[in-house]
C-alpha cells in the first residue's frame, strides 16, 4: 500500500506577489511613526533578502512586516529562513 501513495514537494513560490509584498513593507516603512529618521534598508536579490536596521527590536518590526504581508498575499511563511 505504502509504494502507490506518493507526493512532490514543490519549493515554487510566486516571486511577483513576494516583490509586491516587499513594496509594501517599504512604503509602510516609510511612512509609520516608530521608523522616522530609521535607516531600513530591504534589498532583495535572487535568493535572499537582505534587511539592515539600526535595531534588533526594527528588525524585528520589519519581519513582522513582510511575514503578514507575505501570509496576505497567500505566500507561505516556510520560503524565508531567517539568519543574522
Amino acid at each position: 500500500m505504502a509504494g502507490e501513495a506518493s507526493f512532490d514537494v514543490v519549493s515554487d513560490f510566486d516571486e511577483q506577489e513576494l516583490r509586491n509584498a516587499l513594496d509594501q513593507v517599504r512604503r509602510e516603512v516609510q511612512q509609520r511613526y516608530d521608523f522616522k529618521g530609521v535607516g531600513v534598508e530591504l534589498t532583495q536579490a535572487k535568493d535572499e533578502l537582505v534587511l539592515v536596521t539600526d535595531d534588533e527590536f526594527r528588525a524585528r518590526a520589519v519581519r513582522e512586516l513582510i511575514e503578514s504581508k507575505a501570509v496576505r498575499r497567500n505566500l507561505s511563511l516556510k520560503i524565508f529562513d531567517w539568519g543574522k
